[in-house]
């Protein structure tokens, strides 16, 4: 006669128990590089996207500026408004039997590039100082934000930087413009994963 041997053993409590406490743990660390992961992602992509909003900005006004290249080049603020910016006037050129001679004092073209309810505008004017078009400059990712520590404030706009020739009226004709662009992402904030900081971009060129 054959005797059957029958295996009753399983898991005891604290087996099971312990198999519970590894796997939390192991699920824990994953679960933190995973997000670590979607976190790094995400930021490396909204300071990319940041950046791109920068440099569209300063390109807009850039090629506002070498399109219409001015012969000078003031500070502009309408209090109304709040509108800060510059103001750049190019002069029609005096020609004498077909030879140019000097600009005169008609004005060719008007134009004001200024910040106003934190947007960038690029606005022509006429001769008699009415608007024929006015362009909004928006990044397409972000908004102009501001950065306060308690003793300095940074904030988006443009202005004379500085000036190293003035003509007889007291206006620039070569100097440098300031800008300085105080990004934020439209991603931040909210329920999302990262909170970036904002990109702050501050930049000169001549004319």
């Amino acid at each position: 006669m054959k005797k059957q041997l029958a295996n009753e053993g399983g898991l005891t409590l604290i087996e099971v128990l312990a198999t519970l406490v590894i796997a939390t743990i192991l699920s824990g660390v994953i679960y933190s590089v995973f997000l670590t992961g979607i976190k790094l992602y995400q930021k490396i992509g909204i300071e990319s996207q940041l950046r791109d909003d920068a440099d569209y900005v300063a390109t807009m006004i850039l090629n506002e500026m070498y399109n219409s290249p001015p012969n000078t080049v003031s500070d502009y603020a309408n209090p109304a408004t709040g509108a800060k910016g510059i103001e750049m006037i190019r002069y029609k050129p005096k020609n004498v039997d077909g030879f140019l001679v000097e600009d005169s004092t008609e004005i060719e073209d008007h134009t004001l590039i200024y910040k106003e309810n934190e947007s960038f505008y690029i606005e022509k004017l006429d001769a008699q100082n009415k608007t024929i078009s006015k362009e909004k400059i928006d990044p397409p990712n972000s908004i102009h934000t501001v950065i306060e520590d308690g003793t300095n404030t940074e904030t988006s706009n443009l202005s004379l930087g500085s000036c190293t020739r003035e003509d007889t009226s007291g206006k620039c004709e070569h100097g440098r413009i300031s800008l300085n662009l105080v990004l934020q992402s439209r991603q931040s904030g909210g329920n999302r994963l990262l909170n970036t900081k904002p990109l702050i971009l501050k930049s000169s060129f001549g004319f």
